[in-house]
């Protein structure tokens, strides 16, 4: 009997254990969180940004993307130049730390001196300004406040566009004067101009240009394939 009886209360114990609360669920595990790109670099709006000075330390603003300067000689002024779309070139007073537009403007004249530049095509097509992009600059002094302007162009035609940079009275102002249109391929950097006149430009991979009126274009020996990128 006493057998029994055990049996049967092990039997009840276990009937009731198994009717109790069912284990819970396993919590899911979390999905993959899917990475995401990176923000793209924002650049900077002329006009969109405060320009207040900090401390000691001065802003010129109003100038889209600018890439290198030339000072005019005197130093009361200095040039800009826009390497991105809707660039330009710009004029800057050194002494209030204002910039102002420069070139193109619906007034900016037009001398191509053919002699001096007698491959030149013509004046660039500046029916929509915002296709030219102004890279490299160098300030060739001149006499009486008469100087000349190199600047390396991409756009419409990959080139070194060449200025007359009247700073006598006022202002300076600019005058298209002449260019040379780079070979094909050619992606330019930095001019500078020579003494015999012509003028040296870098081209990165390619090495260092030197162009001469009469001879044209020839990279200088011992420069190819460098990363020629600055010069003075």
């Amino acid at each position: 009997m006493s057998t029994g009886k055990l049996t049967l209360l092990g039997l009840v114990v276990t009937l009731v254990a198994g009717c109790g609360a069912p284990a819970p669920e396993p919590e899911p595990e979390p999905e993959p969180v899917a990475e995401t790109a990176p923000e793209p670099p924002q650049f900077a709006v002329a006009g969109e940004h405060p320009c207040d000075p900090v401390g000691e330390v001065h802003f010129i603003c109003d100038m889209i993307s600018p890439e290198d300067i030339a000072v005019v000689p005197g130093a009361e002024w200095a040039i800009a130049s826009g390497a991105r779309t809707g660039g330009r070139m710009y004029l800057i007073n050194v002494g209030d730390k204002t910039s102002t537009l420069l070139f193109p403007t619906p007034g900016s004249e037009v001398r191509h001196d053919t002699a001096a530049y007698p491959d030149c095509p013509g004046p660039l097509d500046l029916t929509d300004p915002d296709v030219s992009v102004w890279h490299g600059l160098y300030m060739d002094p001149g006499a009486d406040g008469v100087h000349t302007l190199l600047v390396v162009h991409h756009g419409p035609r990959e080139s070194i566009e060449f200025f007359e940079l009247d700073a006598r009275d006022g202002p300076p102002s600019l005058a298209w004067t002449g260019c040379a249109v780079a070979p094909d391929g050619a992606r330019l950097n930095s001019v500078v101009a020579l003494p015999d006149g012509g003028f040296a430009t870098t081209n990165a991979g390619i090495g260092v240009w030197e162009w001469q009126a009469d001879s044209g274009w020839v990279v200088l020996p011992q420069s190819e394939d460098t990363a020629a990128n600055g010069i003075e």
